[in-house]
């Protein structure tokens, strides 16, 4: 007699699966882009369930391969940091991802992701003191850390999803965003190309110098579209 059949839920995608052909060109495209000198904004716009975190998170460990980068990454929900953090360890082994307040007490390092949502850092009080206020004799301010990390000689990478929301113009993490003053900035959105877009970079202050990437709601590879602005 045949065995029952098992359902597994699997939460994050195996480092053992390898990307679809639309996932990989979205992973050299992007990684390419960041290199660059001056490495430009990059915004990623895929559906919902196409794979956002899982070629971010390649994207990261490749950049990491040749940089020494700090990466902070922010997403929408709370739920999804313990998700995100899921993903990266299953899918990026040489990354090392942290919750924010655990890991800004560690040293930083080469390759190191700390998660938050974005709401996490949207502190008006923080803002008004330099992000030096935040801490207390067991945590270490966000601007210690981060200053730290630069006298070790790390660059910063800033990872927003959802970014038509969170980097909106006149945010409290929009100017958190404007202060960190990231080397490498990659923003992902599942909404549809448009005035959403358009006002993502226009709440960084930034001309469409960026490259955008996206993978149509209907369509395979073929229908992939890549746009160096």
């Amino acid at each position: 007699m045949n065995a029952p059949l098992q359902t597994i839920a699997m939460p994050a995608q195996s480092s053992a699966v390898q990307p679809e052909r639309f996932q990989s060109d979205l992973i050299n495209g992007l990684t390419r882009a960041l290199l660059r000198q001056p490495s430009p904004p990059c915004l990623l716009r895929a559906p919902t369930g196409s794979g956002k975190t899982f070629v971010i998170s390649q994207v990261l460990e490749r950049v990491s391969a040749q940089r020494d980068v700090l990466w902070f990454w922010f997403v929408p929900f709370v739920t999804l940091v313990q998700q995100t953090e899921d993903a990266l360890r299953a899918n990026a082994p040489n990354l090392a991802p942290y919750g924010l307040n655990a890991g800004r007490n560690q040293d930083a390092h080469p390759g190191m992701v700390l998660l938050s949502t974005a709401q996490g850092v949207a502190r008006a009080q923080w803002r008004t003191k330099g992000y030096d206020a935040d801490g207390d004799d067991e945590t270490r301010t966000l601007a210690a850390f981060v200053a730290r990390a630069r006298a070790r000689g790390l660059q910063v990478g800033l990872v927003v999803d959802e970014a038509h929301i969170a980097l909106d113009k006149g945010t409290e993490f929009g100017k958190f965003a404007h202060w960190l003053a990231a080397d490498y900035l990659v923003m992902a959105t599942a909404t549809p190309k448009g005035r959403p877009a358009q006002r993502i970079f226009g709440a960084r202050g930034l001309q469409r110098t960026g490259e955008l990437c996206r993978q149509p709601r209907r369509g395979g590879a073929g229908a992939l579209e890549q746009k160096i602005h």
